[in-house]
């Protein structure tokens, strides 16, 4: 079937359409279909070479095109013995190409007949007999199944093309209904485990990151308990060193923040009473231009009544309930932290212990095995570029805000420069965070607001610049990513989790779309993602 852009074949009079891992047959080109299992397909059917299939599932890749599907493989062990034989057989001693059903050309659009037409048209208009006896079994069994149909339209059942158009009019509002309801029971059950999926999803990102380094370990015969426990504790104090080197910095930062604050509001108060008092002398002409139109015109201007007050008490700040939240939220996140750090060293410890695991449950089937290898390595490779590039941008963006900082002449710029470099991490958000702190201080230290919009545009500039140009291309190189699905993303996670959901979305995404491409069902959405 040339001109049809799907897995359709004809055979013995039938037509048979391989469609999402299934066979389906019918004695019309357009169904009704019944579902066929693979131990009952007619061998002639399974013959048909891989490049006669115009949508072939993934799994076909790599496979001969001159040469029949790998069945075996696809549907294991036990499938292969029951139709032992099935790819061998004599070309010379093949049956006589069956007519085809041309008068079908008469029935299209809304001529198209309903079950029970069909096997009264069919019988009437070929008179070919099928001599495979699957074929023939399966005839039979359409004529049985068009019989109640067909008794059922007597009855009132609507028939026809009309009736079979009402009949899906109907299951496709309700499929969207329970797919509306499906979606919002997803989102719904994606927040309320919030605080079990966001410490989950960064521990595989991070144990996706670091496993290269164990495995590297592990190939110049570290064992990979040693190995594990090496990264984990050379990352661990990195972190601590770090932060330990900067920490006077930091606190300084952290002590004149409140005091830029405080002078950034003063400065922008007295802007503000400046602006106000022209105002009032604008409103002051304003009134005596009114008075005067008043008594021109023979009145007098009415009176304005007061303006009532109105006061709300707020709640008066209590310290012991200050310190309280603070403690929970702190205990909270160095309990998070500790899951993290457990989770990553459990992934890392166990290697591909997991990976073997999933592969173990989709079953005997090699092609979906092999899916799921595939899956998993091109999910693997994804987070594992995303985070070489993510650290790549950050980097990048420490090294030219601590440059630009320090040209301007902004105290403790190499502590400024790390935290615009981790703020980075965070899409939107943490560039204009970093910008707005940055401005503050040097408001404090300049007092002067073109000092403050010169340290926080350079800010912005440079995450800005990188952003743009350099994150976009190393993305659109490593993930072949979309802008705007990027940018949904974004928004969907951050509404949903917060800054959390701002920091994985990106990953998610990756994730879902590496799935997406090995899965015949998701290539919409694989397409929908892709750049």
């Amino acid at each position: 079937m040339p001109q049809v852009s799907a897995n359709l074949f004809v055979y013995n009079g039938m037509y048979w359409v391989y469609q999402r891992d299934n066979w389906h047959a019918s004695s019309w080109y357009n169904g009704p279909w019944w579902a066929v299992g693979p131990e009952v397909v007619p061998v002639f059917v399974l013959r048909v070479p891989v490049r006669y299939y115009r949508q072939p599932p993934p799994y076909f890749r790599g496979w001969r095109a001159d040469a029949p599907p790998r069945w075996g493989e696809h549907w294991g062990h036990e499938w292969e013995q029951r139709r032992s034989g099935w790819d061998q057989w004599n070309r010379s001693a093949a049956p006589r190409p069956a007519p085809l059903p041309k008068y079908q050309q008469l029935y299209s659009g809304k001529r198209y007949p309903g079950p029970e037409q069909q096997t009264e048209l069919h019988s009437k208009n070929y008179r070919h007999q099928p001599q495979d006896p699957v074929v023939q079994q399966h005839y039979q069994a359409q004529r049985r199944q068009a019989a109640p149909q067909q008794s059922g339209s007597r009855r009132g059942a609507p028939t026809g093309p009309q009736g079979q158009a009402q009949q899906k009019g109907g299951a496709d509002a309700r499929g969207l209904a329970l797919g509306i309801l499906a979606a919002l029971a997803s989102v719904f059950a994606l927040s309320w485990a919030q605080a079990f999926l966001v410490p989950l999803l960064l521990g595989i990102v991070l144990a996706y990151t670091l496993n290269p380094l164990v495995a590297w370990l592990e190939a110049i015969r570290i064992p990979r308990a040693v190995g594990t426990v090496f990264v984990m504790v050379s990352v661990i104090g990195a972190v601590v060193l770090g932060t330990y080197s900067l920490r006077g910095q930091a606190q300084t930062i952290i002590e004149q923040l409140p005091v830029a604050a405080s002078k950034f509001a003063g400065g922008l108060a007295r802007m503000r009473i400046s602006q106000t008092g022209n105002l009032q002398k604008i409103q002051s002409a304003a009134s005596e231009v009114e008075k005067a139109t008043a008594q021109a015109a023979g009145g007098s201007a009415a009176p304005r009544q007061p303006a009532t007050h109105i006061i709300v008490d707020q709640p008066k700040f209590k310290l012991s309930n200050f310190l309280w939240e603070g403690s929970r939220g702190a205990v909270g996140a160095i309990g998070q932290a500790v899951t993290v750090v457990f989770l990553v060293f459990f992934l890392l410890l166990g290697g591909d212990t997991v990976k073997r695991k999933l592969v173990r449950l989709t079953g005997p089937s090699l092609s979906k095995k092999k899916i799921t290898v595939q899956v998993l390595d091109t999910v693997n490779a994804s987070i594992q570029k995303y985070m070489l590039l993510m650290v790549t941008t950050n980097v990048l963006v420490a090294l030219l805000s601590w440059f630009a900082f320090h040209w301007i002449g902004l105290e403790n710029a190499g502590a400024w420069a790390v935290a615009a470099g981790l703020l980075h991490v965070i899409p939107y958000l943490g560039p204009a965070v970093t910008a707005l702190a940055a401005g503050m201080a040097a408001f404090l230290q300049f007092e002067s607001f073109a000092m403050a919009l010169l340290v926080g545009g350079a800010s912005l500039t440079i995450a800005t610049v990188i952003g743009i140009f350099v994150t976009t291309w190393m993305t659109e190189r490593v993930a072949s990513m979309n802008a705007t699905a990027v940018f949904v993303s974004l928004l969907f996670w951050g509404w949903l989790w917060g800054i959390w959901g701002m920091l994985l979305s990106i990953p998610i995404i990756v994730i879902i779309k590496a799935v997406s491409q090995h899965v015949e069902q998701l290539h919409p959405v694989a397409e929908l993602l892709g750049d």
